[in-house]
């Protein structure tokens, strides 16, 4: 996917330049080539995003990390549901206990 991205990037500051030159001015080319460049950049940084994001899961799925342990469940004085001891108030209605 990156590689298309790269791909698209360089198509279209290549059509943005052909464009503006076609134009036969100076505005048209410098506005076609700015035009270019912005959106040929945003490409490149969105398959940079994505190699990125690929290698990260690829070193995160690789690693045999240790899973976080469920943590213990309260019962909630208000509502009666369970919710995690980590969270410092429950979830379904706001409560806050006392300890």
């Amino acid at each position: 996917m990156s590689a298309f991205l790269f791909v698209i990037g360089i198509i279209v500051l290549i059509a943005s330049t052909v464009f503006g030159a076609m134009s036969w001015g100076f505005i048209g080319v410098f506005i076609g080539l700015a035009i270019g460049i912005i959106s040929s950049a945003t490409f490149f940084g969105l398959a940079v995003v994505l190699s990125k994001q690929d290698d990260i899961l690829i070193m995160l799925n690789s690693r045999d990390m240790p899973r976080k342990r469920l943590a213990d469940k309260i019962t909630c004085a208000r509502c009666k549901k369970e919710y995690e001891a980590d969270c410092s108030n429950c979830p379904h209605c706001a409560f806050r206990p006392t300890t």
